[in-house]
């Protein structure tokens, strides 16, 4: 798919600074509409994913959470089982599980008359991913400053 005559491929244009995508698309409504439309999804995207990011960090925030999510690696569990492992309530365990799966840190099915969770790892590797943006530039800059030294 192609912005008018300008070139600039749907999965392209993101390189570009705003004022040159103006200058682009100048005289090319359509196309500039489309461009407006396209930032706004990207911008709308990564608000939506600093959130579920939020919502990850909290979730992982309280210990009887993260030793859910620690008996999850082992083996799939039914609430009764987790339960057994923790002195909490089980309306204080059901609220725990509510808030990993709202994060996406945990999914449950049902089978029969039980519920079984299972830890969900694609998050942690969002989790690495937007970390490792973090840390990218930084072995570049220790290079750089070793060189000078």
């Amino acid at each position: 798919m192609q912005l008018g005559d300008t070139g600039i491929s749907h999965r392209g244009w993101a390189g570009f600074s705003l004022p040159k995508l103006f200058a682009l698309t100048m005289g090319r409504v359509s196309a500039t509409i489309y461009v407006v439309r396209r930032l706004s999804n990207c911008l709308k995207l990564e608000v939506d994913h600093l959130a579920s990011i939020g919502l990850t960090f909290k979730a992982l925030s309280d210990p009887n959470r993260r030793k859910i999510l620690q008996l999850l690696k082992q083996a799939d569990m039914a609430a009764g089982e987790l339960a057994e492992h923790f002195t909490i309530t089980k309306p204080s365990l059901s609220h725990h599980l509510s808030v990993l799966k709202q994060a996406g840190l945990v999914s449950d099915e049902r089978q029969g008359q039980n519920i079984i969770y299972s830890l969900e790892s694609t998050v942690f590797q969002d989790i690495i991913a937007w970390l490792m943006e973090y840390t990218a530039g930084e072995d570049a800059d220790r290079e750089g400053r070793d060189d000078r030294e």
